[in-house]
């Protein structure tokens, strides 16, 4: 049910809370509804009195103690809810996009008892829906924990169930840690053994192959062990025998290099002689991830992050430093500029050869054709939700334009499963390609790209192409997802909030190139390749590579 209510604006005048709101969906009467604070966990609903603040333009405002807001107490902990019953349905009220991005300067924490041992906090966050957002008001009491190198695994769940659960995971960590020191005492520390590790593809590719391939051609893989873990261990149960296999292959290593967020790390702690490595797969991006999500739903803990035990951050350019020292919370000088490894061969003209000679050997049909390219990132919470809503493509219009010039290629993110459905009429110019194994070989034979908030953009920018990012849910995605920075303003393209907005502008060839080419200057004016060979020397041989 559309809510008839929307939140425009919150202020603090000591332990005063204003929150005021409007109608924006007549007919409504403020004076027919009984409005308030729900929570629905508690089932408990608290009346507001209004007042009127403007009423010709039905805005209203709750002044409210929070000292004395429910019969002269505290709000009990939750999360609260404003709105109206609207026939025995809870209505949330929405809130106005400008006062959400201001949420995280509104909070408060009031400190109070001897020693200041005790808080309670007020903050206000946002649930979403479709193309809505709605009020959220978190009123919670704390206390100092001393002990905040460790979880509370009793105080973490809130039923039986999750306690037993998050104890079964507890004992799984100590089985996990006792095997990986058993396994280690039968594999001494030699510095010769190196493990390409990723715990969310099955199969190596990308950065990793880089380097396995340059290991190879250095002929380091004679001088080293290498051994092979990929897998997709995130979002899947594994039985304890797939652990312990691992856990003793991670046991024999002295180096362990990952493309990727891998929990398993969360858990162990690896002998200090061993050094982890994080490459990571993206280059750059708009999406917060680690650190840069922190007090968010899904953000790392405080202390066992495996963020926290890389020896080695390798990154795309030095611009791309601070962005990762927030999501990997560790200090900047543990992280090394010298580049992606995939990226290597970039400009290797005999390699873009062979690839477009593969590509149109396998669509021949789209010779000749220009090719536009839509790889949007998917939407939803981790790999079991994942989407993306095609509703927001009008096919029939994207056919239209292509006619004979053009050919629009979905390449979906991994996650999505769930493909559009293409009308017949229209796959002569309209084609999923989501299996192509490899989205960096279709940028050679892409004229146009498009892209959301995927990082994808990041290397196809070297190629100073132009490209659409289309963001037809940008606000609701950058407050309750999360971003690094504005996406409007920092985007290397033009970007379209709307369907109609991405059509006009590859109609009228308007792609804001100019912030595709400045942003390429900035990230790889001086690129020189040879990333692979610079990270394998730094972290196996303790030596500076030489560009020659």
């Amino acid at each position: 049910m559309e809510s008839s209510i929307i939140i425009t604006d919150i202020s603090w005048e000591r332990i005063f809370l204003t929150i005021n709101f409007k109608v924006c969906k007549k007919p409504f009467k403020v004076e027919y509804h009984q409005i308030g604070l729900y929570n629905r966990n508690l089932n408990k609903f608290i009346v507001l009195t209004p007042e009127v603040i403007d009423k010709k333009n039905d805005e209203f405002a709750f002044t409210i103690n929070i000292t004395a807001i429910d019969n002269r107490e505290f709000l009990a902990n939750g999360d609260w809810r404003i709105g109206y019953f609207e026939d025995e349905f809870f209505v949330n009220a929405l809130v106005d996009y400008d006062l959400a991005y201001r949420f995280p300067d509104l909070s408060r924490i009031f400190r109070y008892g001897k020693g200041k041992i005790y808080a309670y906090t007020v903050n206000f966050d946002l649930t979403s829906k479709n193309d809505d957002i709605y009020f959220l008001m978190r009123s919670y009491f704390m206390k100092k924990n001393e002990k905040w190198l460790k979880r509370n695994y009793f105080e973490e769940g809130k039923y039986t169930h999750q306690i037993m659960n998050r104890l079964m995971f507890k004992y799984k960590t100590i089985l996990l840690n006792f095997a990986y020191k058993f396994f280690s005492i039968f594999y001494p520390k030699t510095g010769k053994n190196v493990l390409f590790m990723s715990e969310t593809n099955p199969f190596i590719n990308g950065n990793l192959e880089a380097l396995d391939n340059k290991m190879k051609e250095l002929k380091w893989d004679k001088e080293y062990n290498v051994s092979y873990s990929f897998r997709r261990a995130v979002g899947n149960n594994k039985s304890i025998f797939s652990w312990l296999k691992i856990i003793n292959k991670i046991a024999k290593q002295d180096y362990i290099f990952l493309d990727n967020y891998a929990p398993l790390f969360n858990f162990i702690n690896v002998n200090k002689k061993t050094t982890l490595i994080q490459l990571w797969h993206a280059g750059g991006g708009f999406k917060a991830v680690g650190y840069c999500r922190f007090g968010k739903d899904g953000s790392p803990f405080p202390s066992m992050s495996v963020h926290k035990k890389y020896k080695y951050g390798f990154v795309g350019s030095e611009k791309l430093i601070k962005v990762f020292e927030e999501v990997w919370g560790i200090d900047k000088e543990s992280i090394y500029p010298y580049g992606m490894p995939r990226l290597d061969n970039f400009f290797d003209n005999e390699k873009i050869n062979n690839i477009k000679k593969d590509f149109y050997e396998k669509y021949p049909n789209f010779k000749g054709k220009k090719i536009i390219l839509f790889a949007p990132t998917y939407r939803g919470v981790g790999q079991s939700k994942a989407y993306y809503d095609f509703t927001k493509l009008d096919f029939e219009r994207i056919f239209n334009f292509c006619k004979d010039e053009y050919v629009f290629l979905l390449k979906l993110h991994p996650f999505i499963l769930t493909k559009p459905h293409i009308p017949l009429e229209y796959i002569e110019r309209i084609y999923d390609i989501s299996d192509y194994p490899n989205i960096n070989d279709l940028y050679f034979v892409t004229d146009i790209f498009i892209t959301d908030y995927s990082s994808s953009y990041y290397e196809f920018a070297m190629l100073k192409k132009p490209m659409l990012f289309y963001t037809y849910d940008r606000q609701i995605y950058e407050l309750a997802r999360g971003v690094y920075c504005d996406i409007k303003e920092t985007a290397p393209g033009k970007v379209c909030d709307t369907f109609d907005e991405l059509m006009n502008s590859l109609e009228n060839k308007d792609y804001d190139l100019e912030k595709t080419l400045k942003y390429a200057k900035e990230q790889f004016g001086d690129y020189k390749g040879n990333a692979s060979e610079k990270i394998l020397r730094k972290v196996l041989k303790g030596e500076e590579y030489e560009e020659k």
